[in-house]
C-alpha cells in the first residue's frame, strides 16, 4: 500500500492487547502526539476498527488529521482519506464498527442474563452461594447472614457497623478474611444476593 500510494513507512505503532473501543491507549496517544508535532504526515492501518470502533473517536481523529494535513489510509477497506470518497467511506465504516461493538455488548448481556436465570455459574462466586456442578446453589448459613445484614441496613446501620457485626459473629466473606464497609456494600448491592429473600 505504501508503494502503491508513493508513501514511505517510517515507524510502526502497536497497541497489543487493547481493543479499539476508545482512545485511552498508549499507542494512539503516541500517534496523536506525532500528528500534532507534525512528525507524522500519514497514518496507514490494516483495518479501520484496529484504530477505533467508536464513531465519535473516529470523527475526532479525522478532524485532527485534517487540521494537520495527515492522510488516513486503510489497507483492508482500500480507502484513502485524502479523497472525498475516502472520507465518506471512513465515516461509514466507523459507523459499522460502532454498531458491531454495541451488538456484541447486547448479546453478551443477554447471554449472561439467561445463564443467571438458569442458575448457571459465571463470574466470581457471590456471597450466599456455593458452586456445584456448574450451578450456583444457595448456601444456607451465608443466606442467613445476608438476612441479618439486610435487616441491620433497613434499621439504619452503616456499612461499617454491619461489617463489625459480621466480624464479631466470625462470619467470613467469600473471598477475604474479614468484612469491610466496602465489602458489605458490594454484597448488599449484588443482584444475585437481592434475588434471594
Amino acid at each position: 500500500m505504501c508503494v502503491a500510494t508513493d508513501r514511505k513507512l517510517s515507524s510502526v505503532i502497536k497497541d497489543e492487547g487493547f481493543s479499539g473501543k476508545d482512545l485511552n491507549r498508549k499507542g494512539i496517544q503516541r500517534l496523536l502526539e506525532g500528528v500534532r508535532n507534525r512528525t507524522i504526515t500519514g497514518v496507514l492501518v490494516y483495518r479501520l476498527d484496529r484504530l477505533t470502533r467508536n464513531l465519535n473517536d473516529l470523527c475526532t481523529m479525522m478532524s485532527e488529521f485534517d487540521k494537520y494535513g495527515v492522510d488516513l489510509v486503510s489497507v483492508s477497506e482500500a480507502f484513502d482519506s485524502s479523497t472525498s470518497v475516502g472520507r465518506l467511506m471512513a465515516h461509514m465504516l466507523g459507523s459499522f464498527a460502532e454498531w458491531e461493538r454495541a451488538v456484541i455488548g447486547e448479546r453478551t448481556t443477554a447471554a449472561l442474563s439467561y445463564a443467571r436465570s438458569q442458575g448457571k455459574a459465571y463470574g466470581p462466586l457471590p456471597f450466599g452461594y456455593v458452586k456445584l456442578d456448574g450451578m450456583f446453589v444457595v448456601q444456607a448459613q451465608q443466606q442467613q447472614a445476608l438476612g441479618t445484614m439486610r435487616g441491620m441496613r433497613t434499621a439504619g446501620y452503616s456499612f461499617q457497623k454491619i461489617a463489625d457485626k459480621m466480624n464479631e459473629l466470625k462470619i467470613k466473606p467469600s473471598r477475604a478474611k474479614k468484612w469491610y464497609a466496602s465489602s458489605v456494600k458490594s454484597v448488599l448491592e449484588n443482584r444475585m444476593a437481592s434475588e434471594v429473600a
